[in-house]
């Protein structure tokens, strides 16, 4: 495993985060045969940049990164700058000690968490996905729900009924932001409702259990949603924030003109001091 960045005390509330990005990214190819997807540029920085400040600004100072063969310079990009070259990654390695473990084989989601095991320890963790970005900070109130209600939350948001069928799917009673989750699926092919897992996520480490009794789902992958099934308590958080997954060249594009200034303010605003753990006092579930 590798570690980059001075380590930082324990601060209470969701410190640890893991960010999966073992992913090919096969339709980005040919960019991703020399580049990992997540070091094409969003504006001014690679998209992995957003989301480990994402990760720092909701207080987090523990991040491990699951990556895959040809991530070496996803990896050599939080290398701390030479002396007089100090750059955005500078202001991130104050704040966070960030970690590398190599997934061996795309055995899906489920299965790069199942790298994070001994990282994580018995600590409640986020889980950012390293493709997808939001147009402002979001996982701080995530960890909000999970320090108020005590169980893992996951960011959900209603999509077109008609492309229900790429997403993992919860259904359950819907209370304000909130959706006491009762049943979730991965990429049902009729799904039973359009309020889609998008992350991110808080979980506890529980769901490494539950990843270890999970067998190969959808795509002959270890889902993480049907591992996240066998909580016996589980929320949605439903995520007032426009989201960007970076999945294939038209995304990127729309990505980056859409977001242009956006990110320039979001950026200004990181740079100052993170946002800590809070609790979000909001929610009508108990």
């Amino acid at each position: 495993m590798l570690v980059v960045g001075p380590a930082s005390a324990a601060m209470g509330g969701v410190r640890k985060a893991v960010i999966p990005a073992a992913g090919l990214g096969t339709r980005l190819y040919p960019f991703t045969k020399v580049l990992p997807k997540e070091m094409l540029p969003l504006l001014n920085k690679p998209l992995i940049h957003y989301v480990v400040e994402e990760a720092v600004a909701a207080g987090v100072d523990d991040i491990l990164i699951v990556v895959s063969r040809n991530k070496e310079a996803l990896i050599d990009y939080f290398d701390k700058p030479p002396s007089g070259l100090e750059d955005n990654v500078t202001h991130l390695l104050e704040k966070a000690t960030l970690y590398y473990v190599r997934q061996r084989e795309a055995l899906g989601l489920g299965d790069a968490i199942r790298y994070a095991r001994k990282h994580v320890g018995g600590e409640p963790f986020a889980v950012l996905l390293g493709d997808t970005v939001f147009d402002r900070p979001v996982l701080g109130e995530l960890v909000g729900v999970f320090m108020d209600k005590g169980c893992p939350v996951m960011g959900v948001e209603r999509v077109d009924p008609s492309l229900a069928s790429r997403y993992g799917i919860v259904e359950g009673e819907v209370r304000g932001d909130l959706v006491e989750i009762t049943r979730m699926v991965e990429k049902p092919t009729n799904p039973p409702t359009n309020i889609a897992i998008t992350g991110p996520y808080i979980l506890t480490s529980e769901v490494f259990d539950y990843l270890e009794r999970t067998g190969p789902g959808a795509k002959g992958e270890i889902q993480l949603t049907d591992a996240l099934a066998h909580y016996p308590r589980k929320l949605g958080y439903f995520v007032k924030a426009k989201r960007y997954d970076i999945g294939d060249v038209d995304s990127w594009l729309r990505a980056n003109m859409e977001l242009s200034g956006v990110l320039t303010e979001r950026a200004n605003t990181i740079q100052g001091v993170a946002t800590p753990n809070t609790l979000r006092g909001e929610g009508e579930l108990k």
